[in-house]
């Protein structure tokens, strides 16, 4: 079943009309609108990239402005991840290779801009390849200030991605912060992953009797005399606490507790 659906795939990829929509891009020829980032422009073709987004189906037919001018200008966003998204449009693939990391991030977000879920599917996806390579180096460091840089409290696939890849490797992460440095500095300032982290873990407990487990992770408390005499101590989720008001507790009862 693999194999026939691997085989149906390079068809499609090799079907002439595909072949035709690859070679249009960064070819002016038929070509019937234009779209600009940071100076750079593109020429391109309405009939193939509107139906892929309809944030920019309206821009293009309707009566805003971009319509009217026969021009769309990006704005807060980097002209390589317009590239990307342009170059997906056509191709349903795009280059990598250069600042895997930030590329990939920036494409994410802007498929989610832009609805096209395609494209975010496969940002993602190639985000995800790229941490699972390179989570012990900057690689990983930088996905973590990009991402919380961008949207430190919001939701989104290139959010979960990044802390699915962060939670398989945690263990290892926290084993040795002389190491892994840079990742620890990051937590550090970066209060909002450190959060989204603890939250999805098993080893956050939720009860005392839960917090007496052998097994559960624990950090030093410096915030209150009762847990500084115990050392380290559990974590225990707040009774009041949601996903997007996370509240921690440490054995002094004292809500609002968070890793020293």
């Amino acid at each position: 079943m693999a194999a026939a659906d691997a085989s149906r795939k390079d068809e499609a990829a090799t079907h002439p009309i595909l072949i035709g929509v690859k070679s249009l891009f960064g070819n002016e020829r038929y070509s019937d609108y234009t779209m600009e980032c940071e100076g750079r422009k593109w020429r391109i073709h309405k009939a193939i990239i509107c139906p892929q987004s309809e944030v920019l189906a309206k821009a293009c037919d309707g009566d805003f402005r971009e319509g009217i001018a026969q021009c769309y200008i990006f704005n807060g966003v980097v002209a390589d991840a317009v590239n990307a998204m342009l170059s997906y449009f056509y191709t349903h693939d795009y280059h990598d290779e250069e600042s895997r990391v930030m590329l990939n991030v920036r494409v994410c977000y802007l498929a989610q801009q832009y609805l096209c879920t395609p494209l975010k599917d496969l940002a993602c996806k190639k985000l995800s390849s790229c941490l699972s390579n390179g989570w012990a180096g900057e690689d990983l460091v930088l996905a973590i200030e990009t991402v919380y840089g961008i949207d430190p409290d919001g939701e989104s696939g290139v959010k979960t991605c990044l802390l699915e890849v962060v939670r398989e490797h945690l263990d290892e992460l926290l084993s040795d912060a002389e190491k892994y440095a840079d990742f620890h500095a990051t937590g550090r300032k970066t209060p909002s992953f450190l959060m989204d982290i603890l939250v999805g873990r098993r080893h956050l407990v939720h009860s005392e009797a839960d917090a007496r487990a052998s097994h559960v992770a624990r950090v030093n408390c410096r915030n209150h005399e009762f847990c500084m005499k115990l050392g380290p101590v559990p974590l225990v989720l707040s009774s009041v606490a949601s996903r997007h008001n996370v509240l921690l507790r440490c054995p002094s009862g004292s809500t609002g507790c968070c890793p020293a």
